[in-house]
């Protein structure tokens, strides 16, 4: 089993999942919006029809982390009825400045975390370095979300 560690570095505009593969998977931001909503993201192919994606997302000062996976229903015959091809596995959530006369608290909340769909996976952490919404990783999250 593995233990799977995604870094998002700001400073050096580089994505990094290791733990999966030999050699760690890499990605360089090219464009770093600074927007309202920004968006990040590493895929890794578990076979020709299923891969996880892991996602770094931000809106409104409050930054997400979530891994997803694609199942692909493996024909040319009609999707069954019911079929979704998207699934999210694990999810977190940070706001490192909650707003003030909200109940929103500066925690690492962990929302959902379906460890039975990644036996392969041991641990899932995720890192962020130099965000401008604030440096957190999901190692001491608490279950649960603040509203």
């Amino acid at each position: 089993m593995a233990n799977v560690i995604f870094t998002i570095n700001f400073h050096d505009k580089q994505i990094i999942l290791s733990g999966l593969t030999p050699k760690p998977i890499q990605h360089t931001i090219i464009h770093v919006d600074g927007g309202s909503n920004n968006h990040y993201n590493l895929e890794y192919k578990l076979d020709p029809y299923v891969k996880w994606v892991f996602i770094w997302t931000e809106s409104c000062k409050e930054q997400f982390f979530k891994v997803k996976q694609f199942y692909e229903f493996p024909s040319t015959r009609i999707t069954p009825i019911g079929y979704k091809p998207w699934t999210t596995l694990a999810s977190w959530s940070y706001i490192a400045k909650p707003s003030i006369g909200t109940m929103q608290k500066n925690n690492i909340y962990r929302n959902c975390y379906y460890s039975a769909y990644m036996p392969e996976i041991n641990s899932i952490v995720c890192n962020t370095v130099g965000s401008e919404y604030g440096d957190w990783d999901t190692t001491n999250s608490e279950n649960g979300y603040w509203c």
